[in-house]
């Protein structure tokens, strides 16, 4: 009853109703539905809705999975928005969600069933601009147009990284000129605010670097490892430097994955290549998620892969070194792309790569046994 009691509050605050009391609400929703939606339908007039916008819904989504009692809000609370979407037509919803749709629980999806989606981007080029500038505008923080410009090159419009850059920028400058008004002149400001950025976004680059699956995950960090704020990276070179770090392109998803990054604004195609999309995530991967760290994510794309590795080291450290050099073959054939790099064993070791590299290169079906 409590989550419907803040909704009908913040209903009413805006319908200028009187606030409801909040003990009246039950946990089925009976008197949100039968005595407080019809006050609410009443004051606006049969011209007007009202509209919910639950923003980060899919936080929610993620609580359904997590260890909750069945009463919690968070498992009865779909249910009962199942009923509100069905029974309730002047009552309008916007969901906003920070997850690919496929991503989310089945729950979750059969309430979307029926609605239309739209994706939301970053800012136009105007839109941006004239946010950067509204303390300008205002009168309030002085701003030349090259520091305007070098804000959007490294946030490409991205309402949250633009704002936390401005904001940096703000409180620096009046720190360093408390009285007067202030002003920011130099691109060599926006890049010292930049730094900070990336300390200050920790909780947002987390965040979408979560939402990642792991292939993406791997090529992100190559990519950002092996670019800058101007250079492309064509398909060829990026095989190679995958290589190079022992990764092998095996499965279909590290082939789709530069194509998905690119879909969901995250790499840009550039002249043939591929470039990051925002300027301040490729820095933030790069100093934060490099490759060597990230290649291991690829044994969960090849979870057999990393099953093996296990039981083949277990017997390596427990003194069963016969046994362990068969397995690594069979490792190495299930996904070379982490295991090659970790495999203990020494001669053995050596001995098991160098044969199955011989059968993965020609093909054969040594190579899985």
């Amino acid at each position: 009853g409590q989550v419907l009691a803040d909704i009908a509050a913040s209903l009413a605050e805006a319908a200028a109703l009187p606030l409801p009391d909040a003990a009246l609400f039950d946990d089925h929703g009976r008197y949100f539905r039968k005595e407080f939606l019809p006050t609410l339908y009443a004051a606006l007039g049969a011209d007007r809705n009202p509209v919910l916008l639950l923003d980060e819904f899919d936080v929610l989504d993620m609580a359904v999975n997590e260890q909750l009692t069945q009463t919690a809000a968070a498992h009865t609370f779909f249910p009962y928005l199942r009923q509100l979407l069905e029974g309730e037509p002047r009552l309008k919803f916007v969901f906003v969600v920070g997850r690919r749709v496929e991503d989310l629980s089945i729950i979750v999806k059969s309430l979307f069933k029926t609605t239309t989606s739209q994706r939301v981007s970053v800012l136009e080029d105007d839109t941006a601009r004239t946010l950067v500038r509204t303390a300008h505008r205002q009168g309030s923080l002085g701003m030349a147009q090259a520091v305007v410009d070098r804000i959007l090159a490294l946030t490409a419009g991205h309402p949250y990284l633009t704002q936390l850059v401005c904001q940096i920028l703000w409180d620096s400058a009046y720190s360093a000129n408390p009285q007067g008004l202030p002003t920011i002149q130099r691109v060599e400001q926006v890049e010292a605010a930049a730094e900070r950025a990336l300390e200050a976004g920790q909780n947002i680059f987390e965040w979408i670097w979560d939402g990642l699956p792991p292939a993406e995950r791997v090529i992100f960090s190559a990519i950002a490892s092996a670019t800058d704020e101007r250079t492309v990276i064509s398909e060829e070179q990026l095989t190679q430097l995958l290589q190079s770090q022992g990764v092998r392109i095996l499965t279909r998803d590290l082939e789709l994955a530069p194509r998905t990054l690119v879909e969901w604004e995250m790499l840009r195609k550039v002249d043939g290549g591929y470039r990051f999309f925002i300027e301040l995530m490729r820095r933030w991967v790069a100093a934060r998620k490099p490759l060597p760290r990230v290649r291991d994510e690829l044994d969960r794309i090849v979870p057999l892969a990393d099953n093996l590795y296990r039981s083949a080291d277990a017997f390596y450290r427990y003194g069963f070194a016969r046994c362990a050099p068969h397995r690594r073959y069979r490792v190495v054939a299930a996904g070379p792309a982490g295991c090659a790099a970790k495999a203990p064993g020494g001669a053995a070791a050596a001995s098991a790569l160098a044969i199955i590299k011989n059968s993965y290169d020609s093909g054969t079906a040594a190579a899985t046994i």
